[in-house]
Order: structure tokens, then sequence, then C-alpha cells
């Protein structure tokens, strides 16, 4: 036979688990909730992280990536952030650089023609330079040969006169 007592502790005990199994419950929804919660918001900042890596991805490289968390998680998008900037930077040097190689390439070609134009020139110059010595040259000769066939013609204007001067004696 069961004493009245053993009965009383044996509810006391039923009961007692009861409120146990209770409270356990209860922590373990209450936990579930939380990190449901905690997990919903990691999902979704992961979520906007993945959103601004597509559009760094896309070229969108105008727009700053901010967010006030302090974790691991804030500490992604500064690091995109700081990615995003660096990469940016990069970019706008490379432009920089192929424009001034273009200008460089067009200078280049400019000088290129310049110095052909020049070259002609100086040869044309030079053959103008050439014919003109030559032509110094030809009319030195004429002034010499003018020159001689003047003297030999007064010698012989003197000649003449002389002989005829000394005939008519």
């Amino acid at each position: 036979m069961i004493s009245g007592s053993s009965v009383a502790v044996g509810s006391y005990l039923v009961v007692g688990n009861l409120f146990l199994l209770l409270v356990t419950f209860g922590a373990t929804v209450l936990t579930a909730g939380v990190v449901g919660i905690v997990s919903y918001r990691i999902a979704e900042e992961v979520d906007r992280l993945v959103t601004e890596m597509e559009a760094i991805a896309d070229g969108e490289l105008d727009r700053e990536i901010a967010s006030d968390r302090k974790d691991e998680v804030g500490e992604m998008f500064r690091t995109l952030d700081t990615t995003r900037e660096r990469l940016k930077s990069r970019i706008e040097e490379i432009e920089t650089q192929r424009k001034y190689a273009g200008e460089r390439q067009t200078i280049a070609t400019q000088t290129e023609r310049i110095e052909a134009k020049a070259d002609s020139q100086l040869r044309a110059t030079v053959q103008a330079l050439e014919r003109t010595n030559e032509l110094d040259r030809r009319a030195s000769s004429l002034t010499d040969q003018l020159a001689t066939f003047s003297v030999e013609t007064t010698d012989a204007n003197i000649n003449t006169v002389s002989g005829a001067a000394i005939g008519d004696d």
C-alpha cells in the first residue's frame, strides 16, 4: 500500500519534473527564436553584401558601401568598400595612362611627319645648293672666258689700231 506521503512526494516530483520540462522547453523555444532572428539579420546583411559585390562586378564603382555594424559582417562591408575604392582608383589610373599613351602616340606620329617633311625639305635644299654651286662654277667659267675673250679682243683691237696708225704715218 502507498502511503499519503509517498503520493505527495511522487506528485511533487512529477510536478517538479513537469515544471523543469516546461522551463527547458521554454528556454529552447526562446533560444531558437533568438537564433532565428540573429540568423535572419545576418542572412539579410549577407544578401545585401552579395548585392553590393554584384554591383561592383557590373562596374558600379561610384556608390559607397556602408554598414553601421560593428561585427565581422560590418568588417566585410568596410573591406568591400575599401576594395571598391582601390579598384576605382586603379581603373582611373589605367584610363589616364591610356589617354597619355594615345597622346604620346599622336605626338610621335606628328613628329615622324614633321621629320619626314624636314628631311624632304633638307634634301631639296641640298639639291638646290648643289645646282647653285654648279651654276656658280659655270658662271665663274663663263666670266673667265669672257674676260679672256675681252682681253684678246682688246689686244687685237689695239694691234689693229696700232698697225693702222703706223701704216698711216
